[in-house]
């Protein structure tokens, strides 16, 4: 299983995405923090983002 949490400078969860991210690290779970320049949280930017994800498994 791989987690990837995405986020980026516009996106308005980008701290919850953050915390988790730190949540996972303390408890030694591997994961993929893309944290992206001018990116937000809204489908036109996820669109873009999940044919990468997909690409790298």
């Amino acid at each position: 299983m791989n987690i990837i949490i995405g986020t980026g400078e516009w996106d308005n969860t980008r701290h919850e995405s953050m915390r988790l991210s730190g949540i996972l690290n303390s408890k030694g779970i591997r994961h993929w923090l893309d944290d992206r320049k001018w990116c937000g949280h809204d489908w036109n930017y996820w669109r873009d983002m999940l044919p990468y994800y997909l690409s790298t498994l």
